[in-house]
C-alpha cells in the first residue's frame, strides 16, 4: 500500500499508464490478506493479497494500480 487502506469489501478500479492513467478493470475486494493471515484491513506501508472478484475487465498486469473506493447511495428525504 502506497497510500490509505485497503479493506475487505471495498470496491476498486485497475488503473494502466502513467499520466493519464485508463481505468482497465473494476471489482469487489472478497478477501485481504497480511503475511498469509485473513484481515480485515491494510493501511498504508504494508503488503498484503488479495482475492477479487471482477464486475467488468480482466486481470492486473505488472505496473497497474488499485485505486479502492467506496460508494454512497444517499436518498433525499421527503
Amino acid at each position: 500500500m502506497l497510500n490509505g487502506i485497503a479493506r475487505k469489501g471495498v470496491l476498486f478500479e485497475v488503473l494502466r499508464g502513467a499520466e493519464e492513467a485508463e481505468i482497465v478493470a473494476r471489482g469487489t475486494v472478497t478477501d485481504l490478506q497480511r503475511d498469509k493471515v485473513p484481515v480485515d484491513e491494510v493501511e498504508q506501508g504494508e503488503t498484503c493479497g488479495l482475492l477479487v472478484k471482477y464486475a467488468k475487465g480482466g486481470p492486473v498486469q505488472v505496473g497497474d494500480r488499485l485505486r479502492f473506493f467506496t460508494e454512497t447511495i444517499e436518498v433525499p428525504e421527503l
